[in-house]
């Protein structure tokens, strides 16, 4: 392995934990935030506080947050494999959430 290549399998390695994180914050900050908006803003659009259309945006942010979150974690899966590639083999599993689904 000559230095270009470890300077690479390191800059892969630092742009797989950013995407990490960026993949966390959406899975527990952004959409379960957006869920919870979506709720509230139903509640008041049942009692009628709220108009059809504000409730409409909140569930098209809400959507929007769902598609970012599956975009976040493929890139975050795109980048794993990269790194794995170019290390020459798999790297070990990182489990620190008890969540299914969540990332290794």
């Amino acid at each position: 392995m000559c230095i270009r290549d470890s300077s690479e399998v390191r800059e892969l390695r630092a742009r797989l934990a950013v995407a990490r994180r960026i993949s966390e914050s959406y899975g527990m900050r952004i959409v379960p935030l957006r869920e919870k908006v979506v709720a509230l803003s139903q509640e008041q659009y049942d009692a009628m506080l709220l108009g059809v259309f504000q409730l409409i945006v909140a569930k098209q942010q809400e959507l929007h947050a769902y598609r970012e979150s599956i975009e976040a974690l493929r890139d975050y899966w795109v980048l794993r494999s990269e790194l794995e590639y170019r290390a020459g083999g798999l790297l070990p599993a990182q489990s620190t959430s008890k969540e299914k689904g969540s990332l290794p």
